[in-house]
């Protein structure tokens, strides 16, 4: 640890080792901050102290070399790229974050203190020994070096004072301990040092009188009389009246006398010398203000929610396009701006032109030219900056680091000043935006921040429409915008129309817009410049204006020249914000451009939010110009946009995969998109970097096919297998895994042909991957996967020992509940073993996640909670968040299965925090499927199954195998079953059976036997297959035994009884996490009756009692009483 030395010269120690400081200008930047005391000292602040002209050309880039090289001796052992520890950067400047015990000055003050707190408590031997300790830390004069700096002036000036408190307590001390002889000494040099200090001279005359020297006590009192006339022309304070006129009396208080203990008190707080100087940052001069009328009730409601927000508030503004969304925001943003609050804006973009995440990248950039990255600018570094290089980190849980890092920084710059975030269009809003905006209310919880997000409700997607329903858990305030009144309508007309328009005027525009603010303004300026250099009237005039907004929109832009408007064109495809340097290299005349740019302002069809920029005044009016061009000369502009951006920007690859996709320049579109799903990744945008990867194989389908001749071909094919393998390896990342394994299906069926070993293994294990849910489809086995994976085993060279590790897997998930259970349960051993000596965290957590899905045919959870236990030791070592979350549901199915719901109720927490933390769709799924199988538990069957249904809702969202795998009918049988209405579930169990579901066939049964229709249930029960060992086995086994029982059939009751008894401690279903019915012990209570066991019979239901009790449901306890009390086992809750 580095201790730093500061009552003298500046030093630092590691140890006993003195550190190399560097020259005198370094060591003054180390001795700023420590005066600082921990808290920011800002830069500004920083080169103003430091430097004689704080403008002083190269001082800025100084300070960053001095900061460096002290942080490289101060921190020599922290790795490179590693976070600094000690010397921090924190928003617009720099602390140093040090324990009171790293630098001599603050223990000092501790000691002061701490003595200072004895002595109340009257204990002067300790506060003694501390001010001894204290005392002996000075070295000389406090910053020696820079005593004379004004910056140090005040602390050193500080410290001194302290330094001679400490002595005055220290000589108090002495005389309360019988010290007199030696502490008058000291007390006398104390006087001579600093005799205007009273205080010294009443010690130094009361020692000398217990001393027995009364005449020098009173010759001292003199000479500090005379001297405090002398110097300051005043009169000795009380303190020293009061103890002549003492001594003269020979008062007996003067002679030494324990004092009484009095009770401690917390030492007063001290103050700060230095805080840090704001920094104000210069802001662009502001737009021209847009007319704002008829919403000042909405802006007061936004107003007050501010005013009242004292943590995280959301607020929602929706309204259709064109209803003034954003000029709502432009009005929240000046008034809150004006009350102190920072402010930063960002928007949803319409395409993929720009990088996944780009309305936060807009919000942070803003916030960052403001206040600075600090500390987050290489956290941040994957979001903001387009060429930043892989992360050194798990990509499936970079994403939530990068999360934490945004909500890290928000909340640092809301601790300055309360922060307004506005992000718009959320109905355009990608995967990345839409996960940091579930996860920043967690983050943010106790920042004051309001968050305001605009949308158009109807056109939400089922993604969307769930992050909007997650804000609406949080109360947020909704703001709905209807078309503006009559009257605003007027004012908006009145504010917006230079020539006179009537009443009648203004009914007809209310009538033909519906009051949208947009059409309004529209409407009002079509009229402006039709109605010029006409004589009629504005009624007149509006009878010849077309309806519909586009159509008004086209109108006027027809009115521009042509010039103009194709430029504009070329504008609309470049994207929605425009940088004109490029439009001018698009269009080549610089002057035409400006020409074309004057008259789109002048329309109002355009504004320009900064230097150099161009954006259309509404989405409407570039959708409207982009959509009337012909797809050929879209074609072609898109051509040329991205040959400039290519030119000028060559990493701005989102735009250029964008540009040439659909500029039909197959090779780069291939090139670009590649480059743009990487980037995406390195966001862990995986959903993003899916779809780009689709598109880079849709552009590689359309390149030169035709040219390639017949030893090209295969070459060929296997390049795009490579690209199909990395969407495959997106989309499991992101959980789609129902996508995933129809790409893998299609990737399979184009490498077998090939007889490429490598490339069809790696096609084989591009699923072998953690995750929470079914692996692989239940209605069939994929044995075109095994035979592969198989054969590349066995062909495989010595030294793959990671492909082999991931193919062992592979098998692993493939032979989940197959026919070829031990090759399975094998293959997962041997997975296993190899990951864990790779030392691949990743690799072992898949391991271990194949090894679970075979694990669920082992009557004791044992193993499985093993599994899950070193899951999630796994997960925590080494930062994956999704495996952390899916360990923490493998132990909730274990504690569950136990029948021990509270301990699963705490699984189920950790696992819904890491879902809602880090938007992981699939845990937030099983969680919700739990709470389904808690209300079952305890009766509320309505309630079960709407948990149930929104369930299913999410799994199938998330791409999670069990939405198309039967579950829901699963639940909605189940709880037929324990309602005691199994028999209406004949019709949908009989349609799952016609279509092969495996696992009807005894649910099937029972609910015809339940119905009484006995010979149909015989028909379907005549064939008795295993029972998949699955996760539903003992839940499946539970039906076939009721089956028989209703059935009279004492083979299938004999061969239920036998295989559910190493269950009989269990609740039968609860290990699925989804349902539970009863204890299992219950269900074998009835067939011992019927197969003539009744003491078999006796035990199991005092099990079923034992275990319904340590359980606590009451329906469960009374079923087996009575069970208990009578021979005849049909309690059945």
């Amino acid at each position: 640890m580095v201790a730093f030395r500061v009552l003298g010269p500046v030093e630092a120690y590691e140890h006993d080792d003195e550190l190399d400081l560097g020259g005198l200008r370094q060591r003054a930047v180390l001795a700023r901050l420590l005066v600082a005391r921990g808290q920011v000292v800002p830069v500004d602040t920083l080169l103003y102290d430091l430097w004689d002209d704080d403008a002083a050309k190269g001082a800025q880039s100084g300070l960053q070399v001095y900061i460096s090289r002290l942080r490289r001796v101060l921190e020599p052992g922290r790795p490179r790229g590693g976070p600094n520890r000690l010397l921090v950067t924190v928003a617009s400047g720099y602390a140093l974050r040090v324990a009171p015990d790293q630098v001599d000055a603050l223990r000092f003050e501790q000691l002061v203190r701490a003595a200072g707190e004895h002595l109340e408590e009257g204990d002067p031997q300790s506060a003694r020994d501390r001010l001894e300790k204290a005392l002996g830390l000075w070295r000389g004069t406090p910053y020696s070096d820079f005593a004379d700096q004004a910056w140090a002036e005040a602390e050193v000036n500080r410290l001194t004072e302290l330094r001679l408190v400490s002595r005055e307590r220290h000589a108090d001390t002495g005389l309360r301990l019988g010290l007199h002889a030696e502490t008058v000494p000291d007390l006398e040099a104390l006087t001579t040092e600093h005799p205007l200090r009273e205080e010294g001279w009443r010690l130094l005359a009361l020692g000398l009188y217990r001393c027995g020297r009364q005449g020098d006590a009173l010759a001292a009192l003199r000479r500090a009389r005379n001297i405090l006339a002398d110097e300051l022309g005043i009169d000795p304070g009380p303190a020293l009246r009061k103890l002549e006129s003492d001594i003269l009396a020979q008062a007996p208080e003067l002679e030494l006398a324990p004092a009484p203990a009095r009770a401690p008190r917390p030492a007063a707080p001290v103050s700060d010398t230095w805080p840090p100087r704001p920094a104000t940052p210069i802001e662009p001069p502001p737009l021209e203000p847009e007319p704002f009328v008829g919403r000042d009730a909405e802006l007061t409601r936004l107003t007050t929610a501010a005013s009242r927000t004292g943590r995280f508030q959301v607020a929602i503004v929706a309204g259709v396009a064109g209803a003034g969304k954003t000029t709502l925001l432009r009005q929240l943003e000046s008034r809150l701006g004006a009350d102190g609050w920072t402010t930063a804006s960002g928007a949803c973009p319409d395409s993929s032109a720009t990088p996944p995440g780009w309305a936060w990248v807009e919000i942070l950039r803003t916030l960052i030219d403001m206040t600075g990255a600090g500390e987050y600018a290489q956290l941040l570094a994957p979001l903001l900056d387009d060429a930043a290089p892989d992360p050194d980190e798990d990509e499936a849980s970079g994403g939530f680091r990068l999360h934490r890092a945004v909500g890290g920084y928000l909340a640092g710059v809301a601790r300055r000043n309360p922060v307004l975030l506005t992000l718009e269009d959320l109905h355009w809003a990608d995967d990345q935006t839409l996960a940091l905006l579930r996860a920043l209310p967690s983050l943010l919880a106790t920042s004051r921040v309001l968050l305001v997000v605009t949308c158009r409700e109807s056109e939400l997607d089922d993604r969307q429409s769930d992050v909007l329903a997650a804000l609406a858990r949080l109360g947020p305030v909704r703001v709905g915008l209807s078309g503006l009144d009559p009257k605003a309508v007027a004012e908006l007309v009145k504010a917006t129309c230079v020539r006179e328009i009537d009443e009648d005027a203004v009914e007809s525009i209310v009538e033909r817009t519906g009051g949208n603010p947009f059409f309004v303004r529209e409407t009002v300026r079509l009229l402006d410049s039709e109605g010029a250099a006409d004589r009629a009237s504005a009624t007149e005039v509006l009878s010849q204006v077309p309806s519909g907004v586009r159509d008004v929109l086209r109108r006027r832009i027809s009115r521009l020249p042509a010039g103009a408007q194709q430029i504009l064109l070329q504008a609309a495809v470049i994207g929605r914000d425009v940088d004109l340097d490029v439009l001018v290299a698009v269009a080549v005349d610089e002057e035409s451009v400006i020409e074309a740019v004057e008259a789109a302002l002048l329309a109002g069809l355009v504004t320009e939010p900064g230097p150099g920029l161009l954006r259309f005044d509404h989405d409407l009016v570039r959708d409207t110009i982009y959509s009337d061009a012909s797809r050929l000369r879209r074609t072609r502009l898109h051509a040329a946009v991205a040959s400039v951006i290519e030119q000028r920007t060559p990493s701005d690859v989102a735009a250029l995969a964008h540009h040439y996709f659909l500029a039909d320049a197959a090779d780069k579109a291939v090139h670009y998109a590649g480059l743009a799903a990487e980037q995406a990744e390195r966001r862990f945008a995986h959903r993003e970097a899916a779809s780009l990867w689709e598109q880079a194989i849709a552009a590689f389908d359309r390149s030169r096919s035709d040219e390639q001749s017949g030893e090209q071909r295969p070459e060929r094919a296997k390049e795009r297998l490579r690209l199909m393998l990395r969407q495959i390896r997106a989309l499991a990342l992101c959980g789609d895994m129902h996508a995933a394994r129809l790409l893998r299906r299609q990737a399979m069926d184009a490498a077998l042909p090939l007889g490429d070993l490598e490339i069809t293994a790696k096609v084989a294990a591009s699923l072998a991957v953690p995750h929470k849910g079914m692996a692989r489809d239940f209605t069939r086995t994929a044995w075109e996967i095994v035979d592969v994976t198989e054969k590349a085993l066995m062909e495989l060279p010595a030294g793959e020992q990671r492909l082999r590790a991931s193919l062992l897997t592979t098998l692993a998930l493939e032979l989940e509940g197959s026919s070829s259970p031990e090759r399975g349960r094998q293959a997962s051993l041997e997975a296993l073993e190899l990951a864990r000596q790779s030392g691949d965290p990743a690799l072992i957590a898949a391991a271990l996640s194949g090894r679970l899905r075979q694990s669920y045919d082992i009557p004791a959870v044992d193993s499985r909670e093993s599994i899950g236990r070193e899951l999630l030791e796994v997960a925590q070592r080494s930062g994956q968040m999704a495996t952390q979350a899916l360990a923490h549901l493998v132990l909730l199915e274990c504690a569950a299965a136990r029948g021990e719901f509270t301990v699963a109720d705490e699984h189920a927490a950790a696992a819904d925090r890491l879902a809602k933390q880090y938007d992981l769709s699939a845990p937030a799924a099983v969680v919700v499927w739990y709470r389904g199988q808690r209300m079952m538990i305890a009766g509320d069957y309505e309630g079960a199954e709407r948990a149930y249904g929104e369930a299913a809702r999410m799994t199938a969202r998330a791409g999670m195998l069990e939405g198309r795998q039967d579950l829901p009918l699963i639940t909605r049988f189940c709880l037929h079953l324990v309602a005691g209405r199994a028999a209406d579930m004949v019709d949908p169990l009989a349609e799952a059976h016609m279509r092969g579901a495996k696992w009807t066939l005894d649910a099937y049964a029972l609910a015809l036997a339940s119905a009484g229709h006995q010979k149909d249930a015989r028909a379907v029960a005549a064939t008795r297959p295993p029972v998949r060992p699955d996760f539903l086995y003992e839940l499946a086994m539970t039906w076939r035994a009721l089956a028989g029982m209703l059935l009279d059939d004492r083979e299938r009751m004999v061969d239920c009884y036998d295989k559910l008894k190493p269950f009989a401690d269990r609740v039968a279903g609860a290990g699925t996490g989804v349902v539970a019915l009863w204890p299992v012990a219950l269900t074998l209570g009835d067939l011992a009756i019927r197969l003539g066991q009744p003491d078999a019979a006796r035990e199991h239901y005092e099990k079923a009692l034992e275990v319904a009790e340590r359980v606590g449901v009451p329906r469960w306890v009374e079923a087996a009483r009575q069970s208990v009390g009578s021979s005849l086992g049909n309690g059945r809750p």
